[in-house]
Parts: C-alpha cells; structure tokens; sequence
C-alpha cells in the first residue's frame, strides 16, 4: 500500500512539472541548443530588470512581457525565450585564415557593443544573436585586411574600424536578428610572427617559381617545334636537290652514250665505205645514219659544245686515193650494218 502511495504520489508530480514547464506535455525536445534559454511558468512570474520573456499562447506568438510581474495560465501560457535586453560587449574572434593582400597572416582584437531591441525576432534564431553578429564582425574585418599590406596595417587600422562599423549599422542582418550595433573597436590589427610570415613569402616564392618553370618549359616546348620544322624543311630540300641532280646526271649521261652510239656507228660506216672504194657512197651513207641516230632528242642540261657532225668530217677529210683493183667479193657487202654495234672491217 505505502508503495502504490509513493509511485502515485511520483506519477502526480512529474505530470505538474510537465505542464508547468515551457514545453507542452504532447511535445518534445525541438533543439539542444542553449538558445534560445527559457523557463517555467509559474502562474505569477517575475521579470527582472534587463529582462524580457516572450510569451506564447497555445504555442502562437502571444506577448513580450517586459520588467514586472505577469500572470500565466499553466499548460495554455509558455515561456518560449528569456531574452536579456541590457548592453553586452561581445569579442569579435579573427578567422584563422585573415591574410593581408601580401599574404601574411594578421591577427586582430576587437569588440562590439550591442543590445537585443526586439526579443520575439531573437527568440527566433536558431544560435545566439551576439554571437552570429561576432562572426559577420569577423568576416568584415577579413575582408578589409585583404585589400591592405603587411606594411599599411598599422597606419590604416582606424579605417579599418570605420569601415567595418559603417557596414554593420547599415547591414541588415542585425536588425533581422533583433540587435542593435552601439559600438565596434578595433583594439589591434598587427601581422603574426616572422615566422608564418617567412612561410607565407616561401609559398608565395615557390608559387612564382612554379609559375616560371611552366613558362620555361612552355617555351622551349615552342623552341623545340620551330626547330624540328626547320630541319624538315631542310631535309626536304636537301632530297629534291639530290633527286634534281641525279635527274641530270642520268640525262647527261644518256646524251653522252647516243653521241658516242652515233660517234662508233660512223666510223664504222667509213670504214665499209672505204673499203668498198667509194667515197660519194660512204658520205650518202654516213648522212643518212646520223640523221637516224641523231633524231633522239638530246636533253638541253646538256652543257659541252656541239659536235661536229661526222658527214662534214668525212667531207673534209682528204678523199683517199683510189685502191688496186681487188676481185670482187664472193658476198656483197651491206651499206647498213647494225646500229648497236660496228662491224669490223675486213683486211
């Protein structure tokens, strides 16, 4: 009996705890997140100073209740936020990878002084206003420290701190947020140590020496073309030449071997002619073989003086006295012996 007292008495408690708590009892944990913070709703609830509860009905945006006391209905009025409404100073973190426009990495220490005007748009964001706000300061002040050198850093922090105050009171993210900007400091804005800086300029260094390595290689890739084109185009000229010349050698040569040919074929004509005793036969028949054997068309690279022709060499020559009578051959003679090859005379 004492048992069943207790659970029931435990079973009572946890369903009062239920309904007086923010959530509803039908629903469950939406979020882990310590934002938005809130708390239970205790029939008469007390807001302190620098305070605001936003305040829901039947889980619809309901009222902002300011500094005072308010009464809430248990399990239809919840909590849904406290909101903390009094002037905070925020640090503003420097991302890790703030570099100034030589690539140096910069470190700065500033603040921002602001203050949640408007808690029901705060209580819809899904991390704490103050803290998304230190993050877009953040960004801002990368972005600035991008467009200065190592060397202006010291010089210009002031604009640097204008002008990332400038943006944050005309952004309109704050204001979406529920914050409003009241200050932003920009305490120092100095280049890390000699030692990240000597590795960015070896980066830096090694990056502009792979860059003319490429530039290298790409030119003498093009070298290389333009000398490979020359020696084609050499060689090519240096073979057209050589088959030009040999074209010549053999027309020279052949030219040669017909005046030879014709050359062989006369003498041996003369010879027949001779040895028949007629000279007026001999030249008939050394005119009329030469003009045969001389028809061939000579090729005009051809560059010796002209030959003599035979048939004026015959005439000129002394005519020869005339033989002894010699019986007549048992075989007539014939006035047109072969053209490839003389015929020897017979003694």
């Amino acid at each position: 009996m004492l048992r069943q007292t207790a659970r029931l008495a435990a079973r009572r408690r946890a369903t009062t705890t239920r309904a007086m708590s923010t959530e509803y009892a039908f629903d469950e944990p939406k979020t882990t997140s310590n934002w938005p913070r809130t708390k239970a709703n205790t029939l008469i609830n007390v807001v302190p100073q620098g305070e605001a509860h936003v305040v829901e009905r039947a889980r619809q945006p309901y009222d902002v209740k300011g500094p005072g006391y308010w009464v809430g209905v248990p399990g239809l009025d919840a909590i849904a936020a406290v909101v903390d409404t009094r002037e905070q100073t925020i640090v503003v973190p420097a991302p890790p990878e703030c570099l100034s426009r030589d690539g140096v990495g910069v470190d700065a220490a500033a603040t921002a002084n602001v203050c949640i005007v408007d808690a029901e748009k705060a209580r819809h964001a899904s991390d704490d206003p103050a803290q998304k706000l230190a993050e877009l300061a953040g960004l801002l002040v990368q972005k600035e420290v991008a467009a200065l050198s190592t060397d202006e850093l010291a010089t210009k922090r002031s604009a640097v701190e204008a002008a990332v105050k400038h943006q944050l009171s005309n952004d309109s993210a704050p204001a979406s947020w529920g914050l409003e900007v009241r200050n932003f400091t920009l305490a120092a804005l100095t280049a890390r140590n000699d030692e990240e800086r000597a590795q960015a300029q070896a980066a830096l260094a090694e990056k502009q020496a792979q860059a003319a390595a490429s530039v290298q290689r790409v030119e003498m890739a093009r070298e290389a073309a333009r000398r490979d084109a020359a020696y084609a185009h050499e060689a090519a000229t240096r073979e057209t030449r050589i088959l030009a010349d040999r074209v010549v050698a053999l027309a020279e040569a052949e030219a040669k071997a017909t005046k030879v040919r014709a050359a062989a074929m006369a003498d041996a004509i003369l010879v027949v002619a001779q040895a028949c005793g007629s000279a007026e036969v001999a030249a008939d028949v050394v005119a009329r073989t030469s003009a045969a054997a001389l028809a061939r068309p000579v090729s005009s690279i051809d560059k010796a003086s002209p030959a003599v022709p035979v048939a004026e060499e015959v005439e000129k020559a002394p005519a020869p006295p005339p033989p002894a009578a010699q019986p007549a051959p048992e075989h007539p003679v014939s006035y047109f012996p072969p053209s490839d090859r003389p015929v020897a005379a017979s003694g």
